[in-house]
């Protein structure tokens, strides 16, 4: 049972995680507001692509607040990243902007890789990769 609703009507949780689930909804919401609104009112051309990515960059963010794995946090940051190099490369159609993007992607594979070389260690010294290790008798 993710909450409760007490008698006055206030709602408890009891998992932090939904909470922040429903928190980064709020936020989403409230910065494409006033980007939406920003745009109609300067004439300024965006690509309608930002507005379907956008959605699946918050389903991406909603399952790494909800992992319990390392693999799985790793799997939702080079998802998010995926969606940040094609909005880099979509913003702008300069020779600039594109050289950007590239140098973007080739520094976020090369701390990929260093992030799978520090999940490669952890594994290879505890055998286990979740965040709340099942073998941990905390208090026996």
């Amino acid at each position: 049972m993710p909450h409760v609703v007490t008698p006055g009507g206030t709602i408890i949780y009891h998992r932090f995680e939904d909470l922040c689930k429903v928190g980064i909804l709020i936020v989403t919401l409230l910065s494409l507001l006033p980007m939406y609104t920003w745009i109609k009112r300067n004439g300024r051309y965006i690509s309608y692509e930002i507005f379907a990515f956008v959605p699946l960059c918050v389903a991406v963010n909603m399952i790494l607040v909800g992992s319990n794995h390392l693999s799985t946090i790793f799997i939702a940051l080079e998802i998010q990243s995926f969606f940040f190099y094609i909005g880099v490369a979509s913003s702008d159609r300069s020779s600039q902007m594109r050289d950007a993007a590239i140098n973007y992607f080739i520094q976020g594979a090369l701390s990929s890789t260093l992030v799978l070389f520090g999940l490669a260690i952890l594994y290879g010294e505890t055998s286990f990769l979740t965040l709340k290790n099942p073998r941990c008798y905390c208090g026996q």
